[in-house]
């Protein structure tokens, strides 16, 4: 089977947001969902391209919630609801209805922050979306192919093209609220010093050294570590002994994962000042010093600023849709629950 480039753009959702998708269930190819799961909101543009004929389900035309205006059917519920099955498992069917309806807020909140920001679909958009659903089914040898990958994910053709909906309008609204977004220096500064560590190392390098070799590299590094205690400038130390290319005025600032197991361990386990004992990587021997962080240095290194400033902003965007989700009015159907427990039958069948 060909690959699935587009399918898989598709199940890339937002936040906490699981990957939704109702079976694909016998019925009458034509049935048109035009621009599904539209937000009622006003500002919105009007759009004008025609939706494609979908392939659409009972469950499609069927709905059930509403989440602050934004409707959604059986299919959506459904497919959520399976994808939270199979996700976190168990058989506890009122935990997968909990979630569910979280993940309909979460997908509501994007709504909601768009609004804010003025952010919405256009014809453009729109035409892409339904472009990719197109490439998506001719990427597979048969249309058949695409609906049992669909079955695969729970997921509908029309609740497939909501979940790449999605994915064009988080876009959008990503590159809006990122350009927007302004960090605070106090909390760039405390974010670089609860995440960051600065050191400088004096390095007794022991690559290719046989083991007497390493024995006497080992004896140099401990010579070493006893004068750096001792009081001497840790700095004389660096550029008389260490074989290691750092900058001895700057030294090292790093966060996690981006040095070796033993020397980030042991960096990050120093009180400033403070030295280490001997540390031993794949590198060889290293004596580490932690040195306080320079406000000067962080507000000018492009590489530091750019992780805090993506963090901060990623945290925002996190505070305001879990708070858009807090505020989210639900009013569910008069046929909710009858929908609703057909369809945790359908899936804890489906288990068995």
């Amino acid at each position: 089977m060909k690959k699935r480039i587009a399918l898989v753009l598709a199940l890339m959702l937002l936040g906490t947001s699981v990957l939704a998708g109702c079976k694909k269930d016998a019925a009458p190819e034509g049935d048109v969902a035009q621009n599904t799961n539209t937000s009622v909101n006003p500002d919105a543009p009007a759009i004008t391209v025609k939706a494609p004929d979908l392939t659409t389900t009972e469950y499609d035309n069927t709905d059930i919630v509403e989440i602050d205006g934004k409707v959604y059917s059986a299919a959506m519920f459904r497919c959520m609801l399976g994808q939270v099955a199979d996700s976190i498992g168990g058989t506890d069917t009122q935990v997968w209805v909990d979630n569910t309806i979280e993940t309909l807020k979460d997908w509501t909140s994007l709504d909601t922050l768009c609004a804010d920001y003025g952010v919405y679909l256009q014809d453009s958009d729109y035409e892409e979306i339904y472009n990719l659903r197109t490439q998506t089914i001719e990427q597979y040898d048969s249309v058949d192919a695409y609906y049992a990958d669909l079955e695969m994910y729970h997921m509908t053709d029309a609740v497939y093209v909501e979940n790449i909906k999605q994915n064009v309008l988080f876009t959008k609204f990503a590159e809006v609220f990122v350009s927007d977004f302004v960090a605070d220096e106090q909390d760039i500064l405390a974010y670089v010093n609860d995440q960051y560590v600065r050191v400088k190392h004096i390095l007794v390098k022991t690559d290719g050294l046989d083991d007497s070799q390493k024995a006497e590299a080992r004896s140099r590094a401990e010579r070493v570590l006893e004068r750096a205690k001792a009081g001497e400038s840790f700095e004389t130390l660096v550029e008389e002994i260490s074989e290691d290319g750092m900058d001895v005025d700057l030294g090292y600032y790093f966060t996690y994962g981006k040095m070796v197991e033993p020397f980030e361990t042991a960096s990050f386990a120093l009180e400033v000042n403070e030295i280490s004992e001997i540390v031993e990587s794949q590198f060889g021997y290293h004596i580490i010093k932690k040195y306080p962080m320079e406000k000067e240095h962080i507000l000018a290194d492009t590489e530091i600023m750019d992780t805090a400033k993506s963090y901060l902003c990623n945290e925002a965007y996190i505070a305001a849709s879990q708070e858009a989700m807090n505020k989210a009015i639900v009013t569910y159907y008069d046929n909710y629950e009858e929908v609703k427990n057909a369809i945790v039958e359908e899936i804890l069948a489906a288990k068995k």
